[in-house]
């Protein structure tokens, strides 16, 4: 006789314990248990009941040596595609099986265990038990099984030994159940068994005994099924009339489960045009041609800002959901994701589910059951909306490709585009990158035949680019004006707001002034938990006058830190304080001084903390509630405002003098996104760069939207100076709030990485940096070491640093964090 096996991987558990056990399967849940599901088994020396992930099932003739699945759940079962991505994720990113399962799986679908103790057939001997343990056995008998935590909230901390007492004798035993999501969402709907007809018979049957009850039966007749909002709102009826109703059976209630959508519109409107230009017309062919279905491709949209590359796309989905496929449209960030979503539910109505991390658990649950359910084609979201549950692909499409939040800095630390690809592959889509500024590696796979190349090179309509200046803030700083707004952009935002225009100014720093320094000694006011300077805020949000300044805070944009603004210095006393640099507040500042009857909009992290506060300030300033939006990164990508006639970068060199290999194509994609912002209508525009740096090439090519030439300089000195895409780079991270620990562990982590590719891993070919300080070395009392390491990453490579990953991880515990992110956004 055979029996079934599963072999299984533990949820949580750390990094050098996550491969499969075995685990034998009950006869009772062998028709349950299928490859892909979710379990709970007993782990570890103390059978502690933990989630588990069924990889595969064998048959073998004897288990006595193994422990069985404790239960099953019907919750969710991973596909054979979801499967695969789990394997694929957890070898590129250096992450567990449990990780990469959380990411694909929805926090409120991914299934709870909860541990519960139920008493056993052992009869009690009293004489064995103490007063205390007998009180907790009466207790879980009396109530059949009780959760640890309905104990605590019974009996207080101390129930915890009594617990362990029973069960050591074998009184009490633990088992578990998987919990499922119950927030599912009810909606009530009235109707009648009967029809107006029957009226006069409900009135002589004393059923109905007032005007009122005939006009709510009257209403619901004539409309069939009503919800009970709108029945109340329609006719005024109370709930208690409507029970009343429902009571004597003239009518009927029933609950339905509906789908939360915070971007549910009750607006029917006819679909919009989408007629597309020839040189749209020609994109849309030669891209629609590789959809047929028979392989997976991959292409580059390269289109400059306001060529109209969504039109294009909107018509490639159409064809994907004729052909009877599904979609995911990526947007960079959850700032975009309203603009989007309007222009793509005018299209698409409710067939079009929305994903990003502001919405509500409930929201994010529905957005997934609508998808699983089969209820929806399209799902437009940020990053993690390419874990969409679509089965049928057809197409995937990354707008913006080249912005860098499409990669996580979290565990699994995940390129968007590598799982992107790997579901384009697995269901033969077609993966669509699009961008005015496409990132280095992206153009240089499209240059070598890897992806697909298709251009626009022309504005849609009548729009065309605007007339970009950079103006050198030296000439200001000369005339002695240290205003942030120099002479030339407050001309120019005097005489837009004079024509009934409106502005974006992009400032990429938040906050004041950027950090304080004594003028006595030089001491900088620095963060006590981050090795970082703090940065001045202006806590009151209309304050004008520098001389307010005792009102300001300081705040570490590291770990929130916050602290009144020091009226000495900490080091020597001295009561002065110079400001240095400044932020959006400051600017904000500077433009209620110089236009104070203008209306400002700012828009950065302290301005959009809240729920759906991106949608708040984009709409205000689309509806022409404000004539400046003053704003961080936000306010430069993808928004389309035709009123805006001029763009302002009020500092470039905030962006260009950074000690990063990508500074100068961060710069140039932020620069050449913020200045297409502006005249996308009839109305021309005009971009002004200030910069103190104004013979900087990047900014040239950014004013003169050059990409091919920005792409042909900087591909020249990636390539010479041996940088992505000509390497890959490991990014190696320890810390520890233990400075000596995590010193030791880098050492002891360089001596044995050399040693592996001296010996075992010789065929493998890797430059090591390091072991050095992170370049912020302490984080709220945390400690870094890194290392930099140019390789290529194939899989040989990824074995090695997966082999490290396993011996320090073993080795360390949870006294230290070791994290390998390939090619992250920061080095």
């Amino acid at each position: 006789m055979y029996f079934s096996v599963a072999s299984v991987y533990v949820l949580n558990v750390p990094y050098h314990i996550d491969k499969p056990f075995d685990y034998f399967i009950p006869e009772e849940l062998r028709d349950k248990v299928v490859v892909g599901s979710t379990v709970t088994v007993p782990f570890g020396g103390g059978n502690k009941h933990v989630a588990a992930l069924v990889a595969a099932i064998s048959f073998l003739e004897e288990v006595d040596a193994f422990k069985p699945i404790i239960s099953v759940s019907a919750n969710v079962v991973l596909t054979d595609e979801d499967l695969k991505l789990c394997y694929f994720i957890k070898e590129h990113c250096f992450c567990t099986i449990g990780d990469a399962y959380r990411a694909i799986v929805p926090s409120v679908v991914a299934n709870k265990v909860t541990e519960l103790y139920r008493v056993t057939d052992k009869p009690v001997e009293h004489a064995s038990l103490a007063s205390n343990p007998l009180v907790i056995y009466n207790y879980i008998k009396e109530n059949a099984t009780v959760s640890l935590s309905a104990l605590i909230n019974q009996y207080t901390d101390e129930v915890i030994p009594a617990v362990k007492a029973l069960i050591k004798l074998g009184y009490v035993e633990v088992t578990s159940e998987i919990s499922l999501p119950t927030n599912i969402k009810l909606a009530e709907y009235i109707s009648s068994p009967y029809d107006i007809t029957s009226l006069e018979i409900l009135k002589k049957e004393k059923k109905l005994r007032t005007p009122r009850q005939e006009e709510i039966f009257i209403y619901v007749a004539s409309k069939g099924t009503v919800d009970v909002t709108s029945l109340r709102s329609d006719t005024g009826a109370t709930s208690a009339q409507i029970h009343t109703l429902i009571s004597k059976g003239v009518l009927k209630s029933q609950k339905v489960s509906v789908y939360r959508d915070p971007y549910e519109t009750d607006e029917k409107s006819s679909r919009p045009d989408n007629t597309l230009s020839c040189e749209q017309q020609r994109a849309y062919d030669i891209l629609s041609s590789y959809m047929t279905g028979e392989k997976a491709e991959a292409a580059l949209l390269h289109g400059i800002t306001g060529s109209g590359k969504t039109r294009v796309i909107i018509s490639l989905i159409d064809k994907a959901i004729e052909d009877g496929k599904q979609v995911i449209m990526l947007v960079p960030e959850i700032a975009l994701t309203p603009q989007t979503v309007g222009v793509f539910r005018a299209f698409y109505g409710g067939r079009c589910v929305v994903w990003h991390s502001s919405l509500s658990v409930g929201e994010k649950y529905d957005a997934w059951r609508k998808i699983k359910n089969g209820d929806a084609d399209i799902c437009i979201g940020t990053r993690s909306a390419i874990f969409a549950p679509f089965s049928n692909l057809g197409l995937i499409v990354i707008d913006e490709e080249h912005e860098h939040t499409y990669k996580s800095e979290q565990s699994p630390r995940y390129n968007t585009h590598d799982i992107a690809r790997f579901r384009a592959a697995y269901n033969n889509a077609l993966l669509l990158l699009a961008s005015a500024t496409p990132s280095l590696e992206s153009y240089y796979k499209a240059e070598k035949g890897i992806y697909h190349l298709v251009k626009l090179g022309e504005r849609y309509g009548n729009a065309s680019l605007p007339e970009t200046v950079i103006y050198d803030l030296r000439a200001d700083s000369v005339a002695g004006n240290i205003d942030p707004l120099g002479s030339m952009l407050s001309n120019e935002i005097s005489e837009n707001l004079k024509n009934g225009n409106q502005t974006i100014l992009f400032m990429n720093r938040r906050g004041y002034h950027n950090f304080l320094i004594c003028v006595m000694c030089g001491a900088v006011i620095k963060c006590p938990h981050c090795s970082v300077a703090m940065t001045v805020h202006n806590p009151v949000r209309k304050q004008v006058g520098r001389d307010a300044s005792r009102s300001h805070t300081l705040m570490c944009h590291y770990c929130g830190y916050t602290i009144p603004m020091p009226e000495v210095c900490p080091e020597c006393a001295f009561e002065g304080f110079r400001p240095m640099g400044y932020g959006t507040q400051r600017v904000e500042e500077s433009i209620a001084e110089s236009f104070p009857d203008a209306k400002v909009i700012r828009m950065d992290a302290d301005t959009t903390s809240s729920k759906f506060s991106y949608d708040k300030i984009l709409t205000a300033f689309r509806e022409r509630k404000a004539d400046i939006l003053l704003g961080t990164q936000m306010v430069t990508k993808g928004h389309d405002f035709p009123d805006v006639t001029l763009v302002g970068v009020v500092l470039a060199d905030t962006m260009i003098h950074i000690d990063d290999y990508a500074a100068n194509e961060r710069a140039f994609s932020l620069l050449t996104q913020v200045i297409g912002r502006a005249g996308r209508s009839n109305k021309s525009g005009k971009a002004i760069i200030q910069t103190y740096s104004a013979d900087n090439r990047t900014l040239f090519y950014a004013a003169a939207q050059d990409y091919d030439a920005f792409y042909k300089d900087e591909i020249a000195q990636r390539k010479a100076y041996v940088f992505p895409p000509f390497c890959d780079i490991a990014l190696v991270v320890m810390s520890s709030s233990d400075e000596a620990l995590v010193q030791s562990t880098a050492v002891e982590y360089s001596k044995r990485i050399h040693e592996l590719l001296s010996g075992e891993y010789s065929d493998t070919k890797a430059i090591v940096f390091g072991p050095f300080e992170a370049s912020v070395y302490k984080i709220n009392e945390i400690y870094r070491m890194r290392f930099i390491i140019k390789c290529r990453s194939n899989k040989r490579t990824r074995a090695l640093l997966s082999t490290l990953m396993s011996e320090f991880s073993k080795k360390k515990g949870k006294k230290i964090t070791i994290i390998t992110d390939i090619n992250p956004n920061n080095i």
